[in-house]
C-alpha cells in the first residue's frame, strides 16, 4: 500500500516487507535454483526482443511528443540511436521537493516511477524516470501523458 499512497508511515513497513523478501533469495545458487532447468539464454531465445524494442520505442515517442512541460517539470530530451532502446523516460523538476510531489501524484493514479537517483547530485535529486516498458500499449502512454501534463 506504500507505493500506491506514498504515505510516510507505511514505508518502514514496505521496507521490512522488501528486505525480508531479499533475504529469501539471499543464498541462491545453482543448485537450489526454484526453477531447475532452464536457461536464460532459453528464455531469451523465444523472446521477441526486436518487438520488445520496438514497443519500449514508440513509448518513448509517444511520450516525447505528447508530454508537456510547465513551470515546474522539463521533459529531458533524448536521443537514441536505433541500435539503443530506452528504458524510461525521464523528467526533471525544477526542484526535489516538486519530484517528490509529482511521484505522489503519479501513484496516487496508479503509476509507478521510479527514482533511481536520490541524493547524489543537485540534478540527480531532481529526476524522475517514466517507464516506457515494452508491456504498455498506447493507450497507457496516453493515460500517463495526461496525468502528468494535469500535475500543476
Amino acid at each position: 500500500s506504500y507505493l500506491k499512497s506514498g504515505r510516510q508511515c507505511q514505508k518502514n513497513v514496505f521496507l521490512k516487507k522488501f528486505i525480508n523478501v531479499e533475504k529469501k533469495y539471499e543464498f541462491f545458487e545453482k543448485e537450489n535454483l526454484p526453477i531447475k532447468n532452464i536457461c536464460i539464454l532459453d528464455i531469451l531465445k523465444t523472446a521477441n526482443l526486436k518487438k520488445m524494442s520496438d514497443v519500449r520505442k514508440d513509448n518513448f515517442n509517444y511520450l516525447n511528443e505528447h508530454i508537456i512541460g510547465n513551470s515546474k517539470f522539463r521533459p529531458i530530451l533524448l536521443n537514441y540511436s536505433k541500435i539503443e532502446t530506452p528504458a524510461f523516460f525521464l523528467i526533471r523538476c525544477r526542484s526535489r521537493k516538486v519530484r517528490d510531489e509529482l511521484r505522489a501524484y503519479l501513484i496516487s493514479k496508479r503509476i509507478y516511477a521510479p527514482i533511481h537517483w536520490q541524493n547524489k547530485t543537485a540534478l540527480g535529486g531532481r529526476i524522475i524516470s517514466i517507464p516506457v516498458d515494452h508491456r504498455y500499449n498506447l493507450s497507457a502512454m496516453d493515460y500517463i501523458c495526461k496525468t502528468i501534463n494535469q500535475f500543476n
